[in-house]
């Protein structure tokens, strides 16, 4: 069974925004989604300045050589695809499945949004300014 959501922005004068990219790395790899991201999730606010914000989590022990350009290059190619959308912050965490992890699914899922929002408000202190929408990926 499929959903679709779809989101209806009004077009807003002079508004600033935040897009916060919560997630693992190997999706940011893809051509397909970062074009629908921009598209869909950027440019679809339609505000006067979007701030692109990355929390994202690399899995050291599953390098695919098919999502990523090479070996050992893994967070270089993830910084290159992120510099399409002009962020003001990537943060990578890169993850040893081979320690082993407590961490369920949704735990570590709410986990890199409350960290990508934090850098958000990092930046509003940083810079005495408040964003009008902040949106998460």
């Amino acid at each position: 069974r499929t959903h679709a959501l779809l989101l209806l922005f009004h077009r807003a004068a002079a508004q600033q925004c935040a897009v916060c990219f919560a997630g693992n790395a190997v999706g940011l790899m893809q051509p397909q989604v970062r074009r629908f991201a921009k598209e869909r999730m950027v440019d679809a606010l339609g505000c006067a300045a979007v701030d692109s914000f990355f929390y994202l989590t690399l899995d050291n022990t599953q390098q695919r050589d098919d999502l990523l350009p090479a070996p050992n290059a893994s967070i270089e190619a993830v910084h290159a695809a992120a510099r399409e959308f002009n962020p003001v912050s990537v943060t990578m965490r890169v993850r040893d499945d081979s320690l082993g992890s407590d961490e369920d699914d949704a735990h570590a899922q709410l986990s890199k949004a409350a960290a990508c929002y934090a850098l958000v408000e990092a930046s509003e202190l940083a810079a005495r300014k408040r964003y009008d929408w902040v949106v998460r990926t």
